[in-house]
């Protein structure tokens, strides 16, 4: 006997709807997908936190998911608060985020979207997370 789920998703499993698309539950795009063409695009993005980086105002942080990595900026002249709680991120943090696609200054030509770097605007769910699990 299938679940209403599975029934569901058979369904819908040819829509062109990209939020149907379980690839795409919590995302409009993966950490692989973006190019240079998609430059000034709005995008949310969800993975895990592979490096970060602090230079002056600014963080780096590579995230990833199993199709690639893309590089997110976290501007303290933009958003401070944000920036703030960015800092606080560690490797392997889950994070969803949602920014601009900007081309990047210095481009880097061995990964797929080394030409393009996000402009973090908002962190709707990731960056809220314990530091600690309960007891």
């Amino acid at each position: 006997m299938r679940t209403f789920a599975q029934f569901w998703f058979n369904q819908n499993r040819n829509a062109s709807d990209n939020r149907l698309n379980k690839k795409y539950m919590f995302r409009t795009h993966t950490c692989g997908e973006l190019r240079i063409s998609d430059v000034n695009k709005q995008v949310t993005l969800s993975g895990w936190v592979q490096r970060s980086r602090k230079m002056g105002g600014m963080t780096f942080i590579d995230l990833r998911d199993r199709y690639g990595i893309t590089q997110l900026v976290f501007n303290e002249e933009i958003n401070a608060e944000l920036c703030e709680r960015a800092n606080k991120l560690g490797r392997e943090f889950v994070i969803q985020v949602t920014g601009t696609v900007n081309e990047r200054f210095s481009k880097n030509a061995n990964i797929p979207t080394g030409d393009i770097e996000i402009i973090v605007s908002m962190s709707p769910v990731g960056m809220t997370l314990k530091s600690s699990f309960p007891n």
